[in-house]
């Protein structure tokens, strides 16, 4: 990913989930808390806002029915903690043409997916000391 598309998916980020800290922001996207806010900062400053730096999820949820991996692309939530909320019946799986195979992507309840969403908070990470 070039510099231009982190630097849209933090600030796309930040606008979607308002209560996250920029301290959340960087540990998912492995980045410091300075500079996701710098960066946030800069993207604001320069006055390259616009429709098109909106957050995407916000328009896609609206009753449409999505894909997990969409979804992870652009909310930046990892796939894996996308699909084990499918697997814990958090999210519903809509009727999908070919069970979810090759080129059959399984598309999610959008009203339940956008509860998680909403709901959802990055696992700080931890330290890990070696022996």
């Amino acid at each position: 990913m070039n510099v231009q598309g982190r630097n849209r998916r933090i600030y796309e980020i930040h606008k979607a989930h308002p209560t996250w800290t920029y301290q959340d922001i960087g540990e998912l996207v492995g980045l410091s808390r300075q500079r996701v806010q710098q960066v946030v900062r800069e993207v604001e400053e320069c006055g390259i806002i616009d429709n098109e730096m909106e957050p995407r999820n916000n328009y896609r949820l609206n009753g449409q029915p999505i894909s997990a991996s969409q979804v992870a692309r652009e909310t930046g939530i990892p796939y894996y903690v996308i699909a084990d909320w499918v697997r814990r019946g958090l999210v519903k799986v809509l009727d999908h043409p070919g069970h979810g195979g090759r080129g059959n992507p399984v598309l999610l309840d959008p009203v339940t997916l956008q509860e998680r969403i909403d709901r959802y908070r990055p696992r700080p990470r931890r330290n890990r000391v070696s022996a």
